[in-house]
This record gives C-alpha cells, structure tokens and sequence, in this order.
C-alpha cells in the first residue's frame, strides 16, 4: 500500500499544482509548506485518515458522516467545492475531461457516492517514459 499511497501523494501535489497554477498563484506554494506539507499531515491526520478508510472499506460518504457525527471534514467540504467547480472549468476549457483524475475520483466518492476505481493509469499519462 505505500507505493499506491505515494503514488497518490505525488498526484495529490501534481494536481495542486495545476490549480494553483490556474489561479495565477506561485509554484511554490504546491511543493512548500502550504501544499506538500499540509497534504502530509492531511494524509496523517485522523479525521481525514478515518474518513478515507471508511470509503475504502465501501461506506458512502453519508454513511461516513453518520459514524463521524460532530466531526469536522474540511476535506470533504473542498472536495465538495470542487465537485462544482471542476464542471465549470471543464465547460471554459480551463481544463480536459482528463485532467485532475485523482480529485475527480474523489469527486465521485463524496459528491456522487459512487466507489470508482483509482485513476493510477491516469497518473502518468503527461510523461513520456509513459506512453
């Protein structure tokens, strides 16, 4: 499971990146502190770690709220932001259908409920070593 975690990880800031990137924001951001690291501890924190092993174990994300009643989900709450935001920018052509797979697949957890597969594939599909 480490080499899926950091593999999402690094999607995680990839994509970060290209959000911040379209907002006219610094790089640095992404790869410092204000990205990477809060991803880190996000990725460590109980709160969002018990809610993606409750979605991973098959709940949806309101049969996961029930179980973390009184429980702050800022994550989900971002995930859910940009649920709305991502068809928006896709419809301007700010974005491909393609582009941001891993927060798409996030999307479709919490905003659709749906149990969709992780985009691994998706992960790579800019790099040449890839194709």
């Amino acid at each position: 499971m480490y080499n899926m975690a950091a593999g999402n990880f690094a999607q995680g800031i990839t994509e970060i990146d290209r959000v911040l990137q379209m907002v006219g924001a610094t790089r640095d951001f992404a790869y410092g502190l204000p990205g990477a690291g809060d991803l880190y501890v996000t990725t460590q924190g109980a709160r969002t770690v018990r809610l993606g092993r409750l979605l991973g174990k098959g709940h949806t994300f309101a049969e996961a709220q029930q179980i973390m009643a009184g429980e702050t989900l800022e994550a989900a709450e971002i995930v859910r932001t940009m649920g709305r935001a991502l068809p928006k920018m896709t419809e301007r052509g700010m974005i491909g259908p393609q582009d941001l797979p891993l927060m798409r697949m996030l999307i479709d957890l919490i905003v659709h409920e749906k149990q969709p597969e992780p985009p691994l594939h998706a992960y790579f599909h800019d790099m040449p070593a890839f194709h």
